[in-house]
């Protein structure tokens, strides 16, 4: 393929990642954020096999180098080094359901903006409520 398709693909992808805040798919534990999670990370990692080809192919769409290259570089390395010794590599590396229910918590308090706050307890249940759920 010539470096003009690939170009289109990823052109193509990156304007389907706004299509994505549509998508809601009731069957998950969170409908409204899972749903456009999972898919967005499904479409960038197919971005991201386009995207390898296209640089290994043609070399002169590959980044240059400078320091925010380098930067992203060591930290790509520096969050693979503290998954690598970690207790538990899985955990460390994707996360876990628990701590999303509180950042979402989090956002629409933010945004609400009426000044209330969630009481830490009812944080703590909704955390292990969510656990419960998974583990069924």
């Amino acid at each position: 393929m010539s470096a003009k398709i690939y170009k289109r693909v990823l052109q193509g992808g990156l304007i389907a990642s706004f299509v994505i805040v549509f998508f809601v798919f009731q069957d998950l534990l969170f409908p409204y954020i899972t749903s456009k999670q999972l898919s967005f990370n499904i479409l960038m990692e197919m971005l991201l096999a386009v995207w390898l080809v296209l640089i290994l192919r043609y070399p002169e769409y590959r980044p240059r180098r400078n320091y925010i290259i380098g930067g992203l570089v060591a930290f790509l390395l520096a969050i693979l080094a503290s998954c690598a010794v970690s207790v538990d590599v899985g955990l460390s590396f994707w996360g876990d359901a628990e701590r999303i229910a509180v950042n979402v918590d989090s956002l629409y308090r933010e945004y609400r903006g009426d000044g209330q706050v969630t009481p830490v307890m009812e944080l703590f249940a909704l955390m292990a409520e969510t656990r419960d759920a998974m583990r069924r």
